[in-house]
């Protein structure tokens, strides 16, 4: 985890990460997983929470996130916003931070 001054703390984004041994590759949104898909005709996806959205003590691979990418037609986009330790007021500062480069459908 980095500082952040709004928010406490913040996943290290565009860097891959060690948590509880596993290696976890935080996008340049500081999302867990792969960088979003650009292309304005899927339907976008966002999975907030905490440590069991993040994927505590799994891989990334194993998320929930990307078990829900993997169930969803080729026409959707999932982005997992867990972040360990996290409250519905940090989610939502987190929300608001990435929300330029990333909105949700």
């Amino acid at each position: 985890m980095v500082a952040d001054a709004e928010l406490g703390w913040a996943l290290p984004a565009g860097s891959t990460m060690s948590w509880r041994g596993t290696p976890a590759r935080i996008n340049h949104l500081g999302l867990l997983g792969p960088e979003p898909a650009q292309q304005s005709s899927l339907t976008r996806v966002l999975v907030v929470g905490d440590s069991s959205v993040f994927g505590d003590g799994v891989s990334d691979t194993d998320t929930m996130a990307r078990q829900l990418s993997r169930a969803l037609p080729s026409s959707y986009t999932v982005q997992n916003g867990g972040v360990p330790g996290y409250t519905c007021l940090q989610t939502r500062t987190l929300l608001e931070r990435i929300q330029k480069h990333f909105v949700p459908d």
